[in-house]
């Protein structure tokens, strides 16, 4: 501390002014003002002013930065949907859903759908044409807005409805797909998804849509009986048209999502609907909630079944904790000897590398009945690439397969192991009809491995090199001299390969 600043170094003596600090003694009005905060809070010394003043100044600046980062994550957290950026979605239990997406926004929601979704229990979801909002034969604001407050989703369903799938012209795609969500939340609407009119999408489009919504739908032709399920195009989900088919149908779609725990959307068009299908969509809710399956909306939906984390494409989490990268390549551990020599490539995790342990009670097929570490490479979808390695537990011993485009494994090959080391040195003279060693230490070298030797150049007329290990981590080159004279060996760089067995 500078007690200088206090201007007390020039009345006091040395003595005086560590009173001053450390004692409670006032010695006059000048140190008694030392000892008094910017508040105007006397303290009991200068030591104890000061120390305050820091502990104060230190609980501030932590406050501050917790404000800093709540404030930070408060951003990121409303942001994760209008980015497209990153996206979280909240821990659900993955079970049967159903929703129902109405396109277009027309006045008959609220003279007909809305009326039967009232009397069932359940909200919808709207595909909304901002520029359509209000026109005749259209929903109003006002009205859109009740449907929101009353529970219903909105979606973007382009500025003007135009089939998108051959558009390159970026103006036009930021018209449709950025700036109807501008314009339809500016109208108060909470728009995270977006519906492809037509379903139509491209790669270009695909951009776009990746940096301004949560997701996007298609719809399903010509089986029209899609689910989803795990894991998620999240920018491709599929439909299926209401529109379509008979109740039969339908509810076998359902049926479907009940035994595969999945998720089936259905796409209606109420304004064109007929009122036959309006009976059978009455019909169709009925069944549904009889089998209690939840009827939610479209974004309730991608809690249970979008990613638990997405970043801009390049990495995802799925809700069944999957991981799936454009780059990276996911390992995944199964449980101990749960997989056999004879489990086909098809039953591994696509796109991932798969580990098992396998001991030695679970190891009586493979190429060795030895415990061992089984990795199954299915990195790439091209078979020609998928492969397997077992390395036996606590040698250095490895098999390898490979999965045959005819849809079997090859036979298993031992791997043999190359370490090439170089060694620079003067042997000096090999006797006459005889040879002479030079022991190298290569760690890990073991009796049963072979060694390959070469030269960097020409040996003299006679010479003749070896190398083999001649003991753990030992390898002993040796040079013949079958010549009946003796050969002077000068300094040469040697070669070795050793090949591990």
């Amino acid at each position: 501390m500078d007690v200088k600043s206090y201007g007390l170094a020039k009345k006091y003596t040395d003595q005086e002014v560590t009173k001053i600090i450390n004692e409670s003694t006032p010695l006059d009005a000048m140190a008694r003002q030392a000892a008094t905060d910017a508040k105007g809070v006397d303290k009991a010394n200068l030591k104890k002013r000061l120390d305050d003043d820091y502990n104060e100044l230190t609980t501030q600046l932590t406050q501050k930065a917790t404000e800093i980062k709540n404030t930070a994550l408060l951003s990121l957290k409303s942001n994760i949907a209008d980015t497209g950026m990153v996206s979280i979605a909240p821990k659900q239990t993955k079970r049967p859903l159903v929703t129902f997406i109405d396109d277009d926004g027309y006045s008959e929601v609220m003279t007909r759908l809305k009326p039967l979704f009232d009397r069932k229990g359940i909200k919808g979801t709207l595909a909304i044409v901002s520029d359509w909002v209000g026109k005749a034969g259209n929903l109003s604001q006002s009205e859109i807005l009740q449907l929101q407050n009353e529970g219903w989703e909105i979606a973007s369903h382009e500025k003007t409805h135009i089939a998108m799938g051959s558009i390159t012209d970026e103006a036009i795609i930021n018209r449709e797909i950025v700036q109807s969500k501008e314009e339809l939340l500016g109208m108060g609407f909470n728009v995270k998804n977006i519906v492809y009119p037509f379903g139509q999408t491209s790669a270009k489009l695909l951009e776009y849509v990746k940096k301004v919504y949560r997701s996007g739908t298609i719809t399903n032709i010509p089986a029209n009986d899609s689910t989803v399920t795990t894991p998620l195009d999240t920018y491709l989900v599929r439909r299926v048209d209401f529109s379509a088919s008979t109740l039969a149908h339908y509810k076998s779609v359902v049926d479907k999502a009940v035994s595969e725990s999945s998720w089936v959307i259905f796409m209606t068009h109420i304004k064109v609907q007929t009122l036959e299908h309006d009976q059978i969509l009455s019909d169709l809710i009925d069944y549904i909630k009889s089998l209690n399956v939840e009827i939610v909306t479209f974004d309730k939906g991608l809690d249970t079944f979008g990613d638990k984390l997405s970043i801009d494409g390049f990495m995802r989490v799925t809700p069944d904790n999957r991981l799936i990268s454009s780059i990276l390549v996911p390992y995944y551990k199964t449980a101990t000897n749960a997989v056999t020599n004879d489990t086909p490539m098809t039953s591994f995790e696509n796109g991932a590398i798969t580990v098992t342990q396998i001991t030695s009670g679970g190891a009586a097929s493979f190429p060795e009945a030895t415990a061992g570490t089984l990795t199954t490479d299915k990195s790439f979808s091209d078979a020609g690439y998928q492969k397997q390695i077992y390395s036996l537990y606590n040698t250095s011993r490895k098999y390898e397969r490979y999965w045959m485009l005819s849809g079997s494994w090859s036979q298993w090959v031992k791997v043999q192991q190359r370490y090439e080391f170089e060694l620079k040195y003067d042997l000096g003279t090999v006797n006459a009809q005889s040879s002479l060693d030079y022991n190298i230490t290569v760690p890990g070298a073991n009796v049963f491995d072979q060694v390959v030797i070469t030269t960097s150049g020409a040996l003299p007329d006679g010479l003749i090199p070896t190398a083999r290990v001649s003991a753990t981590d030992t390898v002993t080159l040796r040079m013949f001299n079958i010549k009946s004279t003796n050969v002077r060996v000068y300094e040469t760089t040697y070669r070795m390969a050793l090949l591990k067995r």
